[in-house]
């Protein structure tokens, strides 16, 4: 799951760094950072709304937080679409919100 790269700059100490394998390997654990009730996981929330690299972290939110919790982050990630003009995030996570809601009322 993760992968070791070490080098050794020309007359620098040897250097090393860790790396996961996949981007969704990275989500899965950055996602669960995101995840209950703390103030810190709420800044999160709302720091890395913006940032691209971050898109897949909430695509696992729609499905792994709590359905209320689910249903405010959905609000604010249309709110900050009709904002910004960037649907990238905030349409993704609707339908897979509302996916989500149909399978519970399947089962």
């Amino acid at each position: 799951m993760v992968i070791r790269r070490q080098w050794q700059p020309k007359a620098d100490a040897p250097q090393e760094e860790w790396t996961f394998r996949h981007d969704k390997i990275a989500e899965f654990f950055i996602a669960e950072t995101f995840l209950g009730n703390s103030e810190t996981a709420r800044q999160r929330i709302e720091q890395h709304i913006s940032d691209p690299r971050f898109r897949g972290v909430y695509f696992l939110l729609a499905i792994a937080m709590p359905s209320e919790a689910a249903a405010e982050l959905r609000e604010d990630l249309i709110q900050y679409a009709a904002q910004s003009k960037d649907h990238s995030v905030s349409d993704e996570f609707v339908l897979r919100f509302g996916s989500r809601r149909s399978v519970q009322t399947k089962g």
